[in-house]
């Protein structure tokens, strides 16, 4: 008989309950300014480096999490799908 692990089987429902519309290619996306409390300092600072600058998704990326890379034209970054808005 296997122990089940209540923790990990938590996190694999959430992942699969998630229920995200994904952005497409050349989508022009807003980054939207972080919040301290909810996002580690490394995120945080990442974050409000793009905060508010607009760019253009370039690729998508279907892991745990799903996430972009966006085009900002002199540079580009690494975005979860809750830090970005449709613009």
């Amino acid at each position: 008989m296997v122990q089940l692990d209540i923790f990990s089987l938590e996190e694999k429902l959430d992942i699969e309950n998630q229920k995200v519309v994904l952005l497409a290619e050349d989508q022009k996306v807003k980054v939207l300014p972080p919040d301290m409390l909810n996002h580690n300092c490394e995120d945080y600072y990442y974050l409000k480096d793009y905060e508010n600058e607009r760019g253009f998704i370039i690729c998508t990326h279907q892991g745990e999490k799903v996430s972009y890379s966006v085009d900002f034209g002199s540079r580009q970054g690494v975005f979860y799908h809750e830090e970005l808005e449709v613009v």
